[in-house]
C-alpha cells in the first residue's frame, strides 16, 4: 500500500486554496481512490456507484438476451446486485431534487426487473428492460455532478453521505478515462492559484477530451500492411538505422524513442496513433490497448513473427509538446516471496496472477484473474463464501489504512510547513544579491530597484519569520504526538529518524485499542497513544480525520461493525459476480471489450492479490510453528466461518473491546479473544 495524495506539494495546493474539511476530504477521497495501491475496499472499484450498477445491469442482461450469456443464475446475481447498489446510493443521489428523483426511477426499474426476472420472459420484454435501463446511465451520472456541486459548494452533509458522493465521483471519473496521477496533478495547479468553485472542480474531472497523438514502436517487423484500414488515421515509418525516417515528427523524445528501440532490437516500426483522451497518460494507455488489440490481427496471420510493444511512448499534446514516457512500474530495495516455505499449493495462483497484471487486454486479465482465484479450489459456487472471507481481512486492512492516512498526511504538513520555511533561503538569497548590484549602480534606474527591491526585502524577510515560527508550532504540536506512537505503537521506532513512523513494526491489536472508545478500566498509555492519534488527525485533516472519527464510530457500536462487514461482503459478492459474467463472456463468446472493463481487472486482480495475501498470511505462521500448509480451499472456508461466528459475538456483545485484529487471518486463532 502506497499512497501518493499526501506529499507536501499537495498539501500546500489544499492550503493555498482553503479547502474546508469537506472539500479537502473529498479531493483527498477521490485522489486516494484512483490510486493504483490503494486497498482494494478503498479503491475506485470498491465504491459504490449505481452509475456503474445501471451499466452492468444493462449490459448482461442484453448479453443474456442476445447469446444467452451469462447464464440466467448468474444474470440473476448481477441484476440482484446492482439493485442492492442503487439502494445503497440513494442517500448521495438525494441531496438534490432532480438526484432523488432519478434515483428513485432507477430503484423501480431495477426492482421490477428483478421481480420479472425470477419468473420466465420473453427476449423482447428482456430487451425493452436493457433499454430502459441504459436510459437512465445519463440521468444519473449528470445527478452524480449535481451532488459534486452540492457538496463543495458547503451544503451541511453527513461524513457517510459526503464519503458515498465521493465513491460516486471517483467511479465517474474513471469511467471518463481520467488518470489519477495526471487528475492529481491538474488539481495541484489548480488549487495553487487559488480557490475553486464546483464548476471549475468538475472541468478538471471531467475535461473536454483532446486530440493526442502517441508514437509508440513494434519489433518483428518493419511494416505492418494494411495498418490504416485496421487502425484507421494511424501512420508508420520503417525502422531500419539510427536516422529518423523521413515524414516521422521530430523532438528529442521521438529520437528517445527510436534509438531505444534500434538499440534493443536492431528494427521494428514506428508507429503514430491518434486517440482522444482527457489527458495524455490517459491517451497513452488506450492507445497502447488499440495497437495491442490490431497486433493480435498480424499475430494470427504470421505465427512465425514475434511481435512485441515497447513500453516506451511518446505522447504529442495540441500544442505539440512531446513526453517520452514508460509504463509505470513500480521498483524497490528487494523483493519478496509471498510465503518464505514456498508453499507449492499457491504456485499456480502465483502464476495466475502475475500473468493477469501482465497483459493489456483488460477482460483477458479478468480471465486469467479467476483462473488465479479458480486454482485455490473455490468455484463460482463460491462467491459468498469466498467474500465473507474477504470481508474478514478486509478488517486488518482497513485499520491499517486508517494508521497510514492519519500518520502520513500529518508527517506531510509537517514536511511541507519545514519545507516551505526553508525555501525562502534561496529566495532571500536571490534578493540580496540583487539589491546588492543595485546599490552599486549610480544612476536612477539603480537607486529605484534599489528602493524597490528593499521593500521586496523586507516582506521576503517578513514571510520567511511568519513561516519559520509556524514550522516551529506546528513541530511542537506534533513531535510529542509523533513520538508517543513511535514509543507505544512502533516499538521505540527507527530511532535514526524520529519522524518516522513507518508501519512495519505497527501492532494491530495496539492501535485498534487506542481507536476504540475508553472504558474504566483503560489503561493509561492507551489513553496516551489514542490522543496523539487525535493530536495527528486533527492536523492532518481531510480524509485522514474522517477515516479516524468514521473508525472510532464504527467500533462504538457492535452493531455498526455488523453493518460494515455486511457491506464488505456483499461489496466482494458483486464484484466476484461481475467479474466470472465477464469471464464468461470472454471465454463463450470472444467478448474482450466490455463496459468499465479496466476496473473489473483491476478489480479482479485485486481480489486474487487479497485471497494470496490471507493465504500467505495464513501459510507463514504454520511454516513459523511447523505446521503443514492447510489446503487454500480450507483455509478460506474456514475464515469465512471465522467471519460468521465474528458476526454471532457481536451480535451479543456489549462492546467491540474483545475484538482480536492482529491474528485475524492466521490459522487456529480466535479473531474475538485476545491471547
Amino acid at each position: 500500500m502506497r499512497y501518493t495524495v499526501w506529499d507536501p506539494h499537495a498539501v500546500r495546493s489544499f492550503d493555498r486554496a482553503n479547502l474546508t474539511q469537506q472539500q479537502r476530504a473529498l479531493a483527498e477521497g477521490v485522489l486516494r481512490a484512483l490510486e493504483p495501491g490503494t486497498y482494494l475496499s478503498e479503491h475506485v472499484v470498491g465504491a459504490n456507484s449505481a452509475v456503474l450498477a445501471l451499466t452492468r445491469s444493462h449490459h448482461v442482461l442484453e448479453s443474456h438476451t442476445r447469446v444467452d450469456q451469462p447464464r440466467v443464475g448468474l444474470t440473476r446475481t448481477v441484476l440482484a446486485q446492482a439493485l442492492s447498489n442503487v439502494e445503497a446510493a440513494v442517500p448521495a443521489h438525494s441531496v438534490t431534487p432532480n438526484g432523488a428523483f432519478v434515483i428513485g426511477q432507477a430503484q423501480q426499474l431495477l426492482t421490477l426487473v428483478n421481480s420479472a426476472m425470477a419468473g420466465s420472459l420473453t427476449p423482447v420484454v428482456k430487451q425493452t428492460y436493457a433499454q430502459q435501463l441504459e436510459a437512465l446511465v445519463q440521468p444519473v451520472a449528470s445527478a452524480v455532478r449535481s451532488a459534486l456541486a452540492t457538496l463543495w459548494n458547503g451544503a451541511v452533509l453527513t461524513p457517510a453521505v459526503a464519503g458515498q458522493i465521493r465513491g460516486q465521483v471517483a467511479v465517474l471519473v474513471a469511467l471518463e478515462g481520467r488518470d489519477g496521477l495526471a487528475l492529481k496533478d491538474d488539481l495541484v495547479a489548480a488549487f495553487n492559484r487559488g480557490p475553486v468553485d464546483a464548476a471549475k472542480l468538475a472541468d478538471i474531472l471531467w475535461p473536454a477530451r483532446k486530440q493526442y497523438r502517441v508514437a509508440l514502436t513494434v519489433s518483428g517487423t518493419r511494416l505492418l500492411e494494411e495498418l490504416d484500414r485496421l487502425l484507421p488515421g494511424a501512420a508508420q515509418w520503417p525502422l531500419v538505422g539510427p536516422a529518423l525516417p523521413p515524414g516521422v515528427p521530430r523532438s528529442p523524445a521521438v529520437r528517445g524513442l527510436v534509438t531505444a528501440v534500434i538499440g534493443g532490437v536492431g528494427s521494428g516500426t514506428l508507429v503514430q496513433v491518434p486517440v482522444q483522451a482527457a489527458d495524455a497518460h490517459t491517451a497513452i494507455a488506450q492507445a497502447r490497448r488499440e495497437l495491442t488489440e490490431t497486433l493480435d490481427q498480424y499475430a494470427a496471420g504470421q505465427r512465425l513473427m514475434e511481435l512485441g510493444l515497447s513500453p516506451l511512448s511518446v505522447v504529442i499534446d495540441p500544442t505539440n509538446r512531446p513526453l517520452l514516457t514508460e509504463s509505470r512500474v513500480s521498483g524497490g530495495k528487494s523483493a519478496r516471496p509471498l510465503t518464505s516455505g514456498w508453499s507449492a499449493s499457491l504456485r499456480p495462483a502465483l502464476r495466475m496472477a502475475n500473468l493477469a497484471g501482465q497483459v493489456d487486454a483488460p477482460v483477458a486479465s479478468v480471465a486469467l484473474a479467476w483462473s488465479a482465484i479458480e486454482s485455490t479450489g473455490v468455484t463460482a459456487a463460491d462467491f459468498e463464501t469466498i467474500a465473507k472471507a474477504c470481508a474478514l481481512h478486509s478488517v486488518r486492512q482497513q485499520l491499517l489504512s486508517v494508521y497510514k492516512s492519519v500518520t502520513d498526511s500529518a508527517n506531510a504538513q509537517l514536511r511541507h510547513t519545514r519545507w516551505y520555511a526553508d525555501s525562502f533561503v534561496t529566495v532571500l538569497a536571490k534578493a540580496e544579491r540583487s539589491l546588492a548590484a543595485a546599490n552599486r549602480g549610480t544612476t536612477a534606474a539603480a537607486q529605484e530597484a534599489a528602493s524597490r527591491l528593499t521593500d521586496s526585502l523586507a516582506v521576503i524577510r517578513r514571510r520567511q519569520a511568519e513561516a519559520q515560527v509556524n514550522a516551529v508550532q506546528l513541530e511542537k504540536v506534533l513531535a510529542p504526538a509523533i513520538d508517543v506512537v513511535r514509543q507505544n505503537l512502533l516499538q521505540g521506532g527507527d530511532r535514526d529518524h524520529p519522524l518516522n513512523m513507518s508501519s512495519w513494526k505497527l501492532d494491530l491489536n495496539d492501535f485498534l485499542d487506542a481507536v476504540l472508545p475508553r472504558q474504566v478500566s483503560t489503561p493509561p498509555t492507551v489513553q496516551q497513544t489514542s490522543d496523539a492519534l487525535t493530536v495527528l488527525a486533527d492536523v492532518a485533516g481531510g480524509l485522514a480525520r474522517e477515516q479516524l472519527t468514521a473508525w472510532q464510530h464504527r467500533l462504538a457500536a457492535p452493531s455498526a461493525l455488523v453493518d460494515w462487514l455486511k457491506d464488505q461482503q456483499e461489496l466482494f459478492h458483486g464484484l466476484l459476480a461481475w467479474m466470472y459474467a465477464s469471464r464468461n463472456l470472454a471465454i463463450h463468446t470472444g467478448q474482450f471489450a466490455l463496459p468499465a472493463d479496466i476496473l473489473t481487472a483491476h478489480a479482479g486482480r485485486g481480489i486474487a492479490d487479497l485471497i494470496l495475501e490471507f493465504l500467505g498470511h495464513w501459510h507463514q505462521d504454520q511454516r513459523g510453528r511447523g505446521l503443514p500448509d492447510d489446503a487454500p480451499r480450507d483455509i478460506v472456508i474456514a475464515l469465512a466461518s471465522r467471519r460468521d461466528e465474528l458476526v454471532q459475538h457481536l451480535g451479543s456483545a456489549a462492546s467491540c473491546h474483545p475484538l482480536n485484529v492482529a491474528t485475524i487471518s492466521a490459522p487456529d486463532r480466535d479473531c474475538w479473544h485476545r491471547t
